[in-house]
């Protein structure tokens, strides 16, 4: 296992947020506490619906998701404006060009795990 105490796997499951809107991630990390947090991945053709994802995390502030927002995405300045304001983003998202890396993910688990554990 190159994530220590963590098990990916793809997920059907959506998350609810704020409102009605809802979220169909693409994979699911189960801590071996039980804490789970999704993925999210933003490709190429993505641009609207990340903008709107990013208000959406903004305004909650907390979610059980990591967002990757593919970097050919920035070659949108309104939309790289976007993610550099996003105190969500900063936090919680990272970059990718073909794909995640464990590298890029591993501390952003870390992360969240750190702030859920807070929060309890």
């Amino acid at each position: 296992n190159k994530i220590p105490a963590w098990e990916l796997t793809s997920t059907a499951d959506y998350l609810q947020f704020t409102g009605e809107s809802v979220c169909f991630p693409d994979f699911l990390f189960t801590h071996s506490s039980g804490k789970k947090v999704a993925m999210e991945l933003f490709h190429t053709w993505h641009a609207a619906p990340l903008v709107e994802r990013l208000n959406q995390l903004d305004a909650q502030n907390s979610a059980p998701l990591l967002l990757g927002v593919n970097r050919n995405l920035l070659n949108n300045d309104e939309l790289t404006e976007r993610l550099e304001s996003s105190l969500y983003f900063s936090r919680f998202g990272f970059y990718f060009r073909d794909g995640p890396t464990i590298s890029k993910i591993i501390p952003l688990l870390d992360e969240w795990f750190k702030n859920v554990q807070k929060e309890l």
